[in-house]
């Protein structure tokens, strides 16, 4: 699959692509994970996963509705900050808040979910050439 081929599907299967990707992520990291921090850390993992899916899948929504060029600075900012401050601050709060899950090592699993998550996030959110904006009643 190219990138343009993936640039021009539906956005219900750009939103499949992004989960496979983190699921993809979670798979490989889950057997590391497991073994060096055992099922707390796991659970931390799976929670920092969902998080950053969370914040992904905002972004890409918020990109595919904002697709009027008159509206490209709004989109740009909001899926910025949707894909940024979904994860960081929900891993903040509960980082934060101590517990099991802090002291599982909540913090450096961001490090291992948010870069993959960021990058196919952005590069699904981009438009293709032959998918037209969409225009907003005036």
């Amino acid at each position: 699959m190219g990138l343009r081929f993936l640039q021009k599907q539906r956005p219900v299967i750009r939103l499949i692509v992004l989960a496979a990707v983190v699921l993809a992520v979670h798979a490989i990291a889950a057997p590391w994970i497991i073994g060096y921090a055992g099922s707390r850390g796991f659970q931390a993992a799976t929670l920092v996963a969902g998080l950053c899916l969370a914040g992904g899948i905002g972004g890409l929504v918020v990109s595919e509705r904002l697709r009027d060029p008159r509206q490209a600075l709004l989109a740009l900012l909001l899926s910025m900050f949707l894909r940024t401050a979904v994860p960081l601050i929900g891993v903040g709060i509960i980082h934060l808040s101590g517990g099991p899950l802090a002291q599982a090592g909540l913090v450096y699993y961001l490090l291992v979910y948010y870069p993959f998550t960021l990058a196919t996030a952005t590069v699904l959110s981009l438009p293709s050439e032959n998918r037209p904006p969409q225009s907003t009643p005036a």
